[in-house]
């Protein structure tokens, strides 16, 4: 089954963001908390969280919507696969590493449908 970047299911929970940039739809967000209404932008490469995924393309300077919480489809950055944890990266997901101490780093949630790389998958976002 092929899912769309962006496309939410059942049980997410959706907030308003302003863009300090353009943002596709399905891109992996950093949101950053403001007054009024947080702020979000793609990921910096080192997936700097807390996370969220556009589910709607946004201009820069405009408001739009993100995921926070709940299974939302992503565009993955290498292979993804079902149950893995992943974090943000470059407005993508890629398989999570781990610190010295087995820790994850930054991970916004866990893969519920795999994806190759440059495909969409599905990840609920906080699902651990």
């Amino acid at each position: 089954m092929a899912y769309d970047k962006g496309e939410i299911f059942l049980g997410a929970r959706v907030q308003k963001f302003k863009a300090t940039a353009n943002v596709p739809k399905g891109a992996v967000i950093t949101i950053t908390p403001a007054a009024g209404v947080p702020t979000g932008a793609t990921c910096a490469e080192d997936g700097a969280g807390p996370f969220a995924v556009a589910i709607e393309a946004v201009e820069d300077g405009k408001i739009g919507r993100a995921a926070t919480k709940g299974e939302v489809a992503v565009d993955c950055s290498g292979n993804c696969y079902t149950g893995a944890v992943v974090t943000g990266s470059g407005g993508k997901v890629k398989a999570c590493i781990a610190d010295p101490s087995g820790n994850y780093v930054k991970p916004l949630g866990r893969m519920t449908v795999g994806g190759a790389n440059g495909t969409v998958g599905v990840v609920d976002l906080g699902g651990f």
